[in-house]
């Protein structure tokens, strides 16, 4: 049957000019065309996604309930990584801003964000986390958080002392877990969370970029814009 039907097509291209098989060709075939074309761009999008993906990222940065609708609507990490020269294509900074979470409601939207950011602590994924003190609390019952005063260089412990938010851990006492992000320039625009809003900064306990993340809230407390 196949042999039939390429013997047909060829007696259909005999005599024509190469512009007619060109124009014969396109008219019967386009849509394979564009079918194969669509296949291969799908297909090599997959790879590189897979590929970037299995790179050890420099920096995670998870916001919870912010104002981001986009990625391109904040500077904030690709400021980061050109302050510290960073080669993005072999350690990615990634930002994660797709959960929300509510400390009133249980709906679908909020569960989901909930069993991702726990999924994101079991498994070390996350490095640094903007959110609410409600969160903060929660979480830090499960020794979710790093003690700052470890972790923090001595003059951005300093500057950030008067703003430091402490949370009774279990076998550790009370210890400060998490800072307001008052005057915090880089982090209280409208794009990230608005004025009037003033998120919690922690450091995440399972965190395989520890020195990173204390590098990251460095970054935040420079002067500059």
């Amino acid at each position: 049957m196949i042999r039939d039907e390429v013997k047909e097509q060829h007696q259909k291209l005999e005599g024509k000019t190469f512009n007619e098989k060109v124009q014969y060709f396109w008219y019967y075939y386009k849509v394979h065309v564009f079918a194969t074309l669509f296949a291969v761009i799908a297909l090599s999008l997959f790879i590189s996604a897979v590929l970037k993906d299995s790179k050890e990222p420099s920096i995670y940065v998870v916001l919870i309930n912010s104002n981001l609708a986009s990625e391109q609507d904040t500077t904030l990490l690709r400021d980061y990584v050109i302050s510290r020269e960073i080669d993005t294509e072999e350690h990615p900074a990634k930002m994660d801003f797709t959960l929300h979470m509510s400390s009133d409601s249980v709906d679908d939207a909020s569960m989901a964000s909930s069993q991702k950011y726990m999924s994101m602590l079991s498994t070390g994924k996350a490095d640094i986390i903007l959110c609410d003190k409600w969160i903060i609390d929660e979480y830090a019952i499960l020794d979710a958080y790093e003690n700052l005063e470890t972790y923090l260089k001595p003059e951005d412990y300093e500057k950030i002392k008067d703003k430091l938010y402490y949370c009774e851990v279990n076998g550790k006492g009370k210890i400060p877990v998490a800072f307001y992000t008052t005057n915090v320039d880089k982090v209280l625009t409208d794009s990230l969370y608005g004025k009037k809003e003033c998120p919690l900064i922690a450091i995440c306990r399972t965190s395989k970029r520890k020195e990173a993340a204390a590098d990251f809230i460095h970054y935040l407390l420079e002067p500059g814009k």
